[in-house]
């Protein structure tokens, strides 16, 4: 079955069953069919591969895109064939989307559709179906979790909406540059797509839930499957998403995202810069991550080219922290252990290789509207953007990179930590304090 027809099919599906129920036609047959030939695209996880059965870089939006029809199906009453198998499905998907959330609301990075305001409110629907769920069920507790990762989707989509001029996607370009867009993806139809969302999320919604507006502080670690190819790790109101491998039109391997709680989601770094993007940028595009580098004959050779190979060695968390250890493998032969670790005083990333290598530092300049005020002195890399820092420590000099880069959000200048054997960088994202520029 090609993109086309699945996708034909689960809507199609859907749609059926809201006519029915409003007494439109009597499709029951069609719906039901529709419904069970679905359930094969789901992965060990729950999570709904939209790019087919074997694609190794499925679009994070496109699986919860099918997770909010059947959540909204199930919610209004379908109990007809396949509700039992895929509402399993549904459930242990939604535990892995807990984890997955940015400490600040957002969605996860990865594929089509990223980095658009109706992301946020697909997870808002996710998430009240989950709540009510476990409400049912007696768990109070998971039911207020569910509700507190709502709370948070609905605030940074609140924050994204009070923006003037109001745009669809998470960038300050004019809207008629169409800057990190695909060519179907225009304000237009985007913007219907975050109020559709948006009214299915408050059909499910059920206000008498108990909960409390808790931050996102304890420690998470998570990897998708292999047809996802994401790491997350969470501590302290501090996260990171890992692409471990990464469709080259939307994505780049590496370190994508380091998001904090509070500040603005683009200071430092919310999705990579892909080298062949499908959707609109001004620059000459070039893949550029948070990632590992080598030194070759060629000139540098990073992980977020598209060559190198990763590998998760070791995931885990204590009472403090989440950490991840990574093998970085070149086609030249080289690898490079990289070891992450997230806790409430920022992102630690120890590397460790033979020989001279370096380390990619993106930094964000350009949103479309604002420059950023960058600042190298030394061993300390620092971007100051809408009243907050964001400070790269390293444990050598750090020295401008060559590559501009470009994603939905905006330009990235890129800046190298090189060292011998072993480098050390610490990323702390602060509050500018009153009187500082």
């Amino acid at each position: 079955m090609d993109d086309s027809v699945q996708n034909w099919a689960l809507f199609s599906g859907a749609s059926e069953f809201f006519r029915q129920k409003a007494g439109l036609c009597d499709t029951r047959d069609f719906i039901e069919m529709q419904v069970l030939q679905q359930s094969r695209f789901f992965d060990e996880n729950g999570m709904y591969r939209d790019d087919g059965l074997e694609a190794h870089h499925q679009p994070v939006a496109y699986d919860i895109v099918p997770r909010v029809l059947y959540s909204l199906m199930f919610d209004q009453g379908y109990r007809g064939k396949g509700y039992e198998e895929i509402d399993a499905l549904l459930k242990k998907a939604g535990l892995l989307t807990l984890k997955m959330q940015s400490p600040n609301g957002e969605m996860a990075f990865g594929g089509r559709s990223n980095q658009f305001l109706h992301n946020e409110a697909l997870l808002i629907a996710v998430y009240e179906y989950e709540a009510k769920r476990y409400f049912r069920e007696g768990d109070l507790a998971m039911a207020a979790a569910f509700k507190a990762a709502s709370a948070r989707a609905i605030e940074v989509t609140r924050i994204w909406l009070a923006k003037k001029p109001i745009r669809h996607i998470k960038n300050r370009f004019p809207t008629e540059t169409k800057f990190g867009c695909e060519k179907y993806a225009y304000f237009d139809k985007y913007m219907i797509t975050v109020a559709s969302n948006l009214y299915s999320a408050y059909l499910i919604c059920d206000e008498t839930i108990p909960y409390e507006k808790e931050a996102d502080l304890a420690p998470t670690v998570m990897q998708t499957s292999v047809f996802f190819q994401k790491l997350f790790l969470k501590s302290g109101g501090y996260g990171i998403e890992l692409a471990l491998g990464c469709d080259p039109h939307y994505d780049a391997a590496g370190l994508g995202r380091v998001h904090h709680a509070d500040a603005p989601s683009t200071i430092c770094m919310s999705c990579p810069c892909p080298g062949n993007p499908k959707y609109t940028v001004n620059i000459p595009p070039v893949p550029l991550s948070a990632c590992a580098a080598i030194q070759t004959d060629k000139g540098w050779i990073l992980g977020a080219d598209g060559t190198a190979v990763y590998e998760v060695l070791e995931k885990d968390t204590d009472d403090q922290k989440a950490f991840a250890t990574l093998s970085c493998r070149f086609e030249e032969g080289r690898e490079i252990c990289e070891r992450y670790e997230v806790d409430q005083n920022g992102v630690t990333i120890h590397l460790t290789g033979e020989g001279e290598f370096g380390y990619v530092l993106p930094a964000f300049a350009f949103d479309g509207e604002n420059e950023t005020d960058i600042t190298l002195d030394g061993q300390t890399l620092t971007v100051a953007y809408e009243g907050w820092i964001c400070r790269y420590t390293a444990s050598s000099s750090v020295s401008e990179f060559d590559r501009i880069g470009a994603n939905r959000n905006g330009h990235y200048r890129s800046f190298l930590v090189k060292g011998e054997k072993e480098i050390q960088i610490k990323i702390e994202i602060e509050k500018l304090k009153k009187g500082t520029k």
